[in-house]
């Protein structure tokens, strides 16, 4: 069996509906994982926008192989011999005054993250460094009672969205973090605060419906928005020799997932973590 981790980034405002009744002025929320509530995107998500898009550059056998038959009731029934697993948020991000934005996570979002890695043999070499680093952290938001701290240098007079200037603290760390989550200008955010302030205000856009150039019906549709980071995982239970061919492809191309894909949503660039 082999398996492969990718950090998934989005290039463009992503809706994955959630399909669930709404009875706020929401009318189409996205998919949210049940434990954690921070937005994610469910595996049969990631499958059908995958299969979709090989289904446009492959053969019909290159992707029944991949995915398995697509009428299950067929007698040639085929399961696919690649298993696809959820997309789990890593950072998303968050504006402030000096840069146009920081990349929001937490430290329960990163422990996550490496626990998953682990399972992909990625991080072990890193564990001690950055069980230390996230106890560094640890410490600056609960001594001195910070509600986000920013790693890196002090900065005079830079805000983050949402919270006061009181609130934010600097760690100067030593790029560990940054190297292992992928991405840079990390704000680390208190989990209850990242709850409360960041993934239940997600972006809503005003959807409209014209009729001879008359609205004839307004809805609001929640957008999980372009830079935010997931990370999934891809198992090869067969393996199977086309695998390390479907995995270079996802990585050379831009995919689209979710829903409004003629307005531009839901571009996703994968990237496999080494």
């Amino acid at each position: 069996m082999e398996a492969k981790l990718f950090r998934m980034r989005l290039i463009t405002n992503l809706h994955m509906g959630s399909g669930e009744v709404s009875f706020n002025f929401i009318d189409n929320q996205v998919q949210r994982d049940p434990i954690t509530e921070y937005p994610n995107i469910h595996p049969s998500g990631i499958k059908g926008a995958l299969r979709e898009f090989f289904d446009g550059i492959e053969s019909k056998e290159y992707v029944r192989e991949i995915f398995g038959s697509e009428n299950t009731e067929k007698e040639d029934n085929k399961q696919g011999e690649v298993s696809f697993i959820e997309g789990k948020l890593l950072s998303i991000p968050v504006r402030s005054n000096k840069k146009s934005y920081f990349m929001g996570t937490t430290i329960e979002i990163i422990k996550e993250y490496v626990e998953f890695s682990k399972l992909f043999g990625k991080n072990t070499e890193n564990l001690k460094e950055i069980e230390e680093e996230l106890k560094k952290i640890h410490k600056k938001l609960t001594e001195a009672g910070k509600k986000v701290c920013v790693l890196g240098n002090e900065e005079k007079g830079l805000l983050i969205e949402s919270f006061e200037n009181n609130e934010i603290d600097f760690y100067a760390e030593n790029d560990v973090l940054s190297k292992v989550l992928g991405i840079k200008d990390i704000v680390v955010i208190k989990e209850e605060n990242f709850k409360d302030e960041i993934s239940k205000r997600l972006p809503v856009i005003a959807r409209n419906q014209l009729e001879n150039g008359v609205s004839k019906n307004l809805w609001y549709e929640e957008v999980v928005p372009r830079e935010t980071v997931f990370y999934t995982g891809l198992v090869n239970s067969q393996n199977i020799d086309k695998f390390e061919d479907f995995c270079k492809k996802l990585e050379e191309n831009l995919v689209q997932i979710g829903a409004n894909a003629t307005i531009g949503y839901g571009f996703t660039k994968f990237e496999e973590v080494k």
